[in-house]
């Protein structure tokens, strides 16, 4: 996991070596036979070749992937101004109740057992969740 954006992503893999990457907006970044960057054809071209070289279907190749239910993503407004600071405190107040948040690039606030279930702050609200019935995050604050 790390910071969402191009010239980061290219930068991370190089630093540690990995051969793909992915941004949840679906961006897929090739190290692997690959100059290292985003390109749609590529990973398409990439599927074909994998589809083609396995006799298994592409559902049989992912049936042991989870099903994960995920809301609708929600756009927020908030100031540049005091965007950072919004993220600093909702960070702060999440981590004193003693629950895992991954801010490497915003805040990942991880509710549940598994981690699954999350939300994405300040530019985008997004909950995931393993189980349908999960998506509605109550931490009893009333909030």
């Amino acid at each position: 996991m790390w910071k969402t954006g191009h010239s980061l992503i290219k930068t991370k893999m190089k630093e540690s070596g990995a051969l793909l990457a992915g941004e949840m907006s679906g961006h897929l970044f090739f190290a692997d036979r690959y100059f290292g960057y985003d390109d749609a054809i590529y990973a398409s071209l990439r599927l074909v070749e994998i589809l083609g070289n396995d006799p298994r279907s592409i559902g049989e190749m992912l049936s042991d992937v989870p099903t994960t239910y995920t809301t609708p993503e929600l756009r927020v407004d908030c100031p540049d101004a005091i965007k950072f600071d919004v993220v600093k405190a909702i960070t702060a107040r999440y981590k004193a109740k003693g629950i895992k948040v991954v801010d490497i690039d915003g805040a990942r606030i991880q509710f549940g057992a598994e981690g699954v279930p999350s939300w994405g702050l300040v530019a985008r609200v997004e909950h995931r969740a393993c189980a349908r019935d999960a998506l509605r995050v109550d931490d009893g604050s009333g909030a």
